[in-house]
């Protein structure tokens, strides 16, 4: 989920209404070109007056949305997510975690911009004044896309959901700033409200996505985690955007595309992705071959905004997002042992006092998940190895028999 979010846009969702017809979709599209002009001109960009502008049914989106799933996970990409997912506690192990996603996923969709074939989709289903709304974030989007080919970047393999979810954010960041900007100054004349300008606007934009998620029964009904982790592009995205833009105005985020960020953690903290610092590339030496008698399934980098998202949103009073403050890299391998999944986390921090407060909070997480099989972990200077639901008894023994 973490990964495909980032082709399939979130909206209210609303009831059905009539399909529009020939007429109102000329209209339609009359308006998609005039708001691409205005957007392109805006941020100084030049528009993409060649996208292919279409009306899609609900029927469709959802056919869409099942296509980029498969296009998008290969091999055993997508039991390692959902995995990692239950191992962390996140959902229950009888769970189907692809019917939760997939139905989470045709509530909230919209409009959306295809890049694979340049065109934007407009919901036959949805009012005028909610399609204003989308199509200056999807065109946007297409504009993205035809200065600098981002989209490129989330065809990389999935061994690094961070880096994707990083892309996603400047992406949805900045689409999202523009959306603000074409309602607010392109449209009512309010300059002094350009996104940049704007005030407390992270908190602002949680507000407004709170008040979404009550007309969307299966987001509302989702775990904590995934709500937080879907709106994560958007949110902080938006403040990623909004730092640059006061740094640097529009030159400074047109340069951000040549220089895309990296991590998770260049996004929550802004001035590292201006240093270059970048993540801690983490590995283990014969990592397929760590365990006896156990089948290798895939590996990831989780990233400081997976952390960041599971200790704001668990309930242990003593764990905080901050704790996740001083992420320097990690790697989550998983491996199948006879009808059991299991994981092994390596994490590094930035330093070993940052790493003492992420280690501690991390086990208090996972122990108050009273999760299944054996459950330990070890601590070593900067360096924390978490060995998940494993399917013996020793577990302590095996992980410090790795010699990590």
């Amino acid at each position: 989920m973490r990964k495909l979010i980032v082709l399939v846009i979130l909206f209210i969702s609303i009831s059905l209404f009539a399909k529009v017809s020939e007429e109102e979709m000329q209209k339609q599209f009359k308006k998609a070109d005039s708001i691409m002009l205005q957007i392109s001109e805006h941020t100084g960009r030049k528009p993409d007056l060649d996208v292919k502008k279409a009306f899609t049914s609900k029927k469709e989106v959802i056919d869409y949305v099942k296509a980029q799933l498969d296009q998008q996970y290969k091999g055993n990409e997508f039991l390692v997510e959902e995995s990692i997912l239950k191992i962390f506690g996140i959902y229950n192990w009888d769970e189907n975690y692809k019917e939760k996603m997939l139905n989470l996923l045709e509530e909230q969709v919209g409009g959306y911009y295809d890049p694979e074939k340049k065109t934007m989709y407009l919901s036959d289903w949805l009012p005028d004044s909610v399609q204003e709304t989308i199509l200056a974030h999807e065109l946007f989007h297409a504009v993205q896309d035809k200065n600098y080919d981002i989209f490129k970047y989330l065809r990389m393999d999935n061994k690094n959901s961070d880096a994707k979810v990083a892309v996603s954010s400047l992406l949805e960041g900045e689409a999202t700033a523009i959306m603000m900007d074409y309602m607010l100054v392109m449209k009512m004349g309010k300059k002094e409200m350009e996104f940049d300008k704007i005030p407390n606007l992270e908190k602002l934009m949680e507000m407004q996505m709170k008040m979404q998620n009550s007309s969307m029964p299966t987001l509302a009904s989702s775990p904590k985690m995934i709500q937080h982790s879907l709106i994560f592009p958007y949110i902080k995205g938006l403040s990623f955007v909004k730092y640059i833009k006061q740094k640097s105005g529009w030159k400074g985020l047109n340069d951000t595309y040549k220089r895309v960020p990296v991590s998770t953690e260049q996004i929550l903290h802004p001035e590292k992705y201006l240093s270059g610092e970048k993540p801690i590339e983490v590995t283990l030496k014969e990592s397929k071959k760590l365990f006896k008698d156990s089948e290798f399934l895939g590996e990831t980098v989780l990233g400081e905004s997976f952390f960041y998202t599971l200790f704001n949103t668990d309930d242990i009073d003593k764990t905080d997002k901050d704790d996740a403050n001083g992420w320097g890299g990690d790697k989550v391998f998983v491996y199948r042992k006879g009808d059991k999944i299991f994981s092994l986390l390596a994490y590094e921090s930035d330093s070993e006092e940052l790493n003492n407060k992420t280690y501690d909070s991390l086990n208090m997480y996972l122990k108050s998940k009273n999760l299944k099989n054996c459950y330990t972990s070890l601590k070593n200077g900067k360096k924390s190895y978490f060995l998940m639901n494993f399917p013996e008894e020793n577990c302590e023994k095996a992980l410090k028999k790795l010699k990590l």
